[in-house]
């Protein structure tokens, strides 16, 4: 009876610990690559220069300590790795001289994250394309976001609330070298 109490108490003791395991991501890790992103932006002393158009009306800001996390938040947020996207997106690639691109396309509509796409040329990522869209019975949001390394990025977006009329927006930026301030 000691010997089975044992066995039990053993068994109990090892089925407790968590078991650790190395499982790659399925997917491009778009929120990883985008927290490198604001690392380098940041580390390097990148300056942006930010156009704000929302309908008719439009901003241009020079910001010169930018909060990279929060600039590049709405990339950071499309995340096709959370568990419960798993198996969600086909992937498909297509190849030409020197540039390679992969998709990661929803299967179901219904999911926010509809199609991501990662160009390369030389083997090296050249841009993230992303579209995503939310819709309820209160409103209705679709953006097309474009990120190209080392010069910036563009999100242009619809958002039509259930009482008012379709908004347009788009949200450009540009990378400059602390050194030089000036619009490329």
């Amino acid at each position: 009876m000691k010997n089975l109490l044992l066995l039990c108490f053993i068994a109990l003791f090892t089925a407790c610990h968590p078991v650790e395991t190395n499982v790659a991501p399925h997917y491009f890790s778009v929120a990883e690559f985008f927290k490198n992103e604001c690392s380098r932006l940041k580390e390097e002393r990148m300056v942006l220069l930010k156009k704000v158009r929302y309908d008719a009306r439009e901003e241009t800001m020079q910001i010169q300590q930018p909060v990279w996390e929060d600039e590049l938040r709405p990339f950071i947020d499309c995340d096709i790795n959370k568990p419960a996207y798993a198996g969600a997106y086909s992937i498909d690639s297509s190849a030409t001289d020197g540039a390679h691109t992969i998709f990661f396309k929803a299967k179901e509509a219904r999911m926010p994250i509809r199609l991501v796409t990662i160009n390369y040329v030389e083997g090296k990522l050249s841009s993230v394309y992303i579209e995503m869209g939310k819709s309820n019975a209160w409103f209705e949001l679709h953006q097309e976001m474009t990120y190209t390394p080392g010069d910036g990025y563009q999100i242009n977006g619809r958002q039509k609330m259930a009482i008012g009329k379709e908004t347009l927006f788009t949200i450009a930026g540009r990378f400059l070298s602390a050194t030089n301030t000036s619009a490329k």
